[in-house]
């Protein structure tokens, strides 16, 4: 029988291939090793605080399982009120275009612009000569369809020639028929700003909505809110720590102690939270103070991939840690202690956990993974994910049916296009910044010099970061499992 073992923990940020840190950790307890301190960034940083907060291996399969059959919740889990799984899928929570009350809807940047531009001409309608209804309505659309921002969206999903029509269309509506005075045009036309835009505004939102989406990401500068993730993991930690879901949990709070990064690309700072931070972090919590922040909203940070999920903090400036520090290693080295507890400051084991989506698996059975090679593109898998996000949307919107199925549509055109390639190109070239890729193995060796080390490589070719659908496949999943379980036995048999 082996005896109990502590051991630091570190785990790599990486999107949805994070789903496979399960498996690792039940090849942790197999070998009777428990956490003695624990680090994360990103998907790394959701995995440490469920570890630090003493979750098991079983538990967080299991709420990470979101298919039909995954079966009733360990009694450890329904006992604390958690009877529902994680959502990948809801992770990505766009709002549908419809449901944008009037103030979010005004700053979206393509409905300014359309107002703007309606108005300009409007209001210049007097210094021209009279045109007829039809020539009045081309030269506004014309002009409104060469927009930067609208010209751009509309290349984006291959609709301009039909956008202008469509604008042609809406704007007409508004125009006396026939070749009548300056006056009664003038007149018709006067206080209808606001109609002719909405009117605009309606028919993309019911024909072409991706025109809107995507108009809204570059006003926004991001997909998700990442609402559903901080909400979700605040009740699955309240629960688990205090048998209460209104009650926040804080890092002093937690089973094991936690370190989880963030970077501050307003200060350029990497901000570390955990129990013992003395660091001083302005719009930290309701004070200075890191430590006043929940553990979920930390995690939140730690997870704001730009462009993906909007950033934190008063001014959208706290974001993904793993853009300064994916494998914080460092963080149980000397120059690092002040972020733990005196009682926790122990030189001991360090097990680091990696994911590689270009490493395929040693020999053994395994389910089949997600993808084949031609299929676990940045452009194909972030389509399926968006295509899902837009869909859900819409579905669950308060549309009336001809509406969300005109949308739905439309989404499965757009996405069937060759149109989003170039974004999903932009958003995978994005998330594959440096990370300490390239020199992570010399850095970890010169860091973790002295250190009883070990990186344990997750092989996870098949697999996507940005497969929010990847825990409503029950093979696929498993088969992560089963992949992270072997190569984690593989590497404590090897080193005892």
């Amino acid at each position: 029988m082996r005896r109990l073992l502590g051991a630091d923990l570190v785990f790599e940020g990486g999107g949805a291939l994070g789903a496979a840190y399960p498996g690792a950790i039940s090849a942790l307890e197999e070998h009777k090793i428990f956490p003695y301190r624990v680090a994360g960034t990103s998907a790394g940083s959701m995995i440490a605080a469920m570890v630090a907060a003493g979750f098991k291996a079983n538990e967080i399969k299991w709420l990470v399982s979101d298919f039909p059959n995954a079966g009733p919740a360990p009694i450890s889990l329904r006992s604390i009120g958690l009877n529902e799984p994680l959502s990948f899928r809801k992770f990505m929570d766009l709002e549908g275009i419809e449901n944008l009350s009037d103030e979010e809807r005004e700053g979206v940047l393509l409905w300014k612009f359309l107002y703007e531009a309606v108005d300009i001409f409007i209001s210049r309608i007097s210094t021209v000569d009279v045109p007829t209804p039809q020539e009045m309505s081309v030269d506004i659309a014309t002009a409104i369809t060469d927009s930067t921002i609208l010209g751009l969206a509309s290349e984006l999903v291959g609709k301009r020639d039909e956008l202008q029509a469509v604008i042609e269309g809406a704007i007409s509506v508004f125009i006396p028929a026939g070749h009548g005075p300056i006056g009664s045009i003038i007149t018709a036309l006067q206080g209808q700003t606001e109609n002719i835009t909405q009117a605009i505004w309606d028919y993309l939102e019911e024909f072409h909505p991706p025109l809107i989406f995507f108009s809204m990401l570059v006003h926004r500068g991001f997909m998700f809110k990442g609402d559903y993730a901080l909400k979700a993991f605040e009740r699955i930690l309240s629960l688990k720590i205090h048998n209460d879901e209104n009650t926040p949990v804080y890092f002093k709070d937690l089973k094991y102690p936690l370190a989880v990064t963030a970077l501050n690309i307003r200060d350029n700072i990497l901000e570390i939270y955990s129990e013992t931070s003395d660091d001083i972090y302005e719009d930290s919590g309701n004070g200075t103070d890191n430590r006043e922040i929940t553990v979920a909203e930390a995690v939140r940070r730690s997870i704001s991939v730009p462009v993906v999920f909007q950033a934190r903090g008063n001014q959208n400036h706290i974001v993904d840690g793993g853009l300064a520090s994916n494998f914080p290693t460092w963080l149980f080295t000397e120059s690092a202690r002040n972020y733990w507890p005196d009682t926790h400051q122990q030189k001991t084991k360090v097990i680091g956990f990696t994911l590689n989506e270009q490493l395929r698996p040693p020999r053994g059975n395994y389910n089949a993974p997600r993808f084949s090679d031609a299929e676990a593109t940045d452009v194909n898998v972030i389509s399926l994910s968006l295509k899902t996000a837009v869909e859900d949307a819409y579905r669950t919107s308060a549309a009336n049916t001809s509406v969300r199925r005109a949308a739905l549509r439309a989404i499965e055109e757009f996405f069937e296009s060759d149109n989003p390639g170039k974004l999903f190109e932009m958003i995978g070239m994005l998330s594959r910044a440096d990370k300490e890729n390239t020199l992570k193995p010399k850095i970890n060796a010169a860091l973790m010099n002295g250190f009883d080390f070990k990186e344990v490589e997750i092989p996870l070719a098949g697999y996507h970061w940005m497969d929010f659908n990847i825990n409503s496949d029950q093979d696929a999943l498993i088969g992560m499992w089963q992949r992270a379980e072997r190569v984690t036995n593989d590497a404590l048999d090897t080193t005892g």
